[in-house]
């Protein structure tokens, strides 16, 4: 079920909970500016012109695409997040023990290593005459 949180252990080098930690500052601000959250999220999103902390830039001459922008308009619409929040909010008021709520965050998860040469990996490649491919 894509409603439950992982019930068995999970590795991600500290990285799950520092987004738990990111989303909780964000909400926060949020609040306190009393601005919405998704607006708060969506407006301080990378521009193809920014560059990381860890100096990876986006845009063409570097990645060639920068989609979590476009994709978050689009999934916002699609979805219909301000119209299942606000049935979310409904719900939440007429019902004392049972609570729902909607989920809407956009997660750059780049991995890389400070070390240049632990940014790698390696693939072995069979191409058969039949037409199969075999990686490993």
């Amino acid at each position: 079920k894509t409603s439950q949180p992982p019930h068995t252990a999970f590795r991600g080098f500290g990285g799950p909970q520092g987004l738990l930690v990111a989303e909780h500052i964000m909400d926060h601000f949020a609040t306190e500016c009393n601005v919405s959250g998704d607006k708060l999220r969506r407006d301080n999103m990378y521009s193809l012109q920014d560059a990381t902390p860890f100096g990876m830039r986006f845009g063409d001459g570097f990645t060639g695409m920068w989609n979590v922008p476009g994709m978050w308009d689009r999934l916002e619409k699609e979805l219909d997040i301000p119209g299942r929040r606000q049935r979310a909010a409904e719900f939440n008021k007429k019902n004392k023990w049972i609570k729902r709520g909607v989920g809407f965050i956009p997660t750059k998860f780049g991995i890389a290593f400070t070390a240049k040469y632990m940014n790698q990996g390696g693939a072995l490649v069979h191409l058969y005459t039949d037409g199969t491919v075999l990686v490993t």
